[in-house]
């Protein structure tokens, strides 16, 4: 199978062994232009995406957005699918671009599900998750936010949801899920003090509470069970981090 229209699929990654064959694989079915782009994998990842096909670019970490637009410029084609290297186009996702004809100056959103320790995530915030993906890389770039990036300039593009799933494998365990989140919480962190916004009173009093009440009550967490409780809880530990984390980027000044 191959999509009508001649799409470029660019990846980046880094020490994505467990799941960067099956997205290639995926990606595959689709266009015959994969750029995989590796910030330097020491599990072989970068070994990984040569072997299944794709054209492998080996560039030094710069942020999410740099690096995306770094597998853009070796594109063949105008047309980007954007996938992470834990993500896999579904059967329907992949079915529906066979045959899609995107039209300039529309950005088209994929949804995103999350499998987590064998169950996939259907609240709880975590889905439905509606991601940039698709876009005419003349019209379109990645901005260089530290964190959640995304594309630029939106203000006058059209914006289309299609049908199909990636199904996003981002996490081993909660472990697994538990670095991470130290780690956006730093970024986040980041972002506060460069833009000098950080927390206010209420943020640091209420934040951490409403950040849980809000994924187990209002997006109805409860009905994951016990990963909607767990992830509750890790919602309000990040935000306590963050706020712990930018408190020590300001008393360095």
């Amino acid at each position: 199978m191959s999509s009508v229209t001649p799409f470029s699929v660019v990846i980046i990654c880094r020490d994505e062994a467990r799941t960067i064959t099956s997205c290639i694989n995926a990606a595959k079915r689709l266009s015959h232009d994969i750029i995989v782009v590796d910030s330097g994998s020491s599990d072989g990842t970068d070994l990984l995406a040569q072997e299944a096909g794709a054209t492998l670019i080996r560039h030094a970490w710069e942020g999410y957005g740099a690096n995306k637009n770094v597998g853009i410029r070796a594109a063949a084609h105008d047309w980007i699918i954007s996938v992470d290297a834990d993500e896999v186009m579904n059967e329907d996702l992949i079915l529906y671009l066979s045959t899609f004809v995107p039209e300039r100056g529309t950005v088209y959103q994929l949804n995103s599900l999350v499998h987590l320790e064998g169950q996939w995530v259907r609240y709880s915030g975590w889905h439905p998750v509606w991601k940039n993906r698709i876009f005419h890389k003349r019209d379109q770039r990645w901005n260089d936010a530290a964190v959640h990036e995304d594309l630029t300039p939106l203000a006058n593009a059209a914006i289309e949801r299609l049908p199909g799933l990636l199904l996003h494998y981002s996490y081993k365990d909660r472990a697994d899920h538990q670095q991470r989140m130290h780690k956006y919480a730093a970024l986040k962190a980041e972002v506060w003090y460069k833009s000098s916004k950080g927390p206010g009173l209420l943020k640091r009093w209420l934040g951490p509470s409403f950040r849980a009440f809000q994924s187990y009550v209002i997006k109805q967490g409860w009905r994951d069970g016990d990963i909607g409780r767990y992830i509750a809880t890790s919602n309000a530990t990040m935000m306590r981090l963050a706020i712990k984390a930018y408190d020590d980027l300001a008393k360095k000044e």
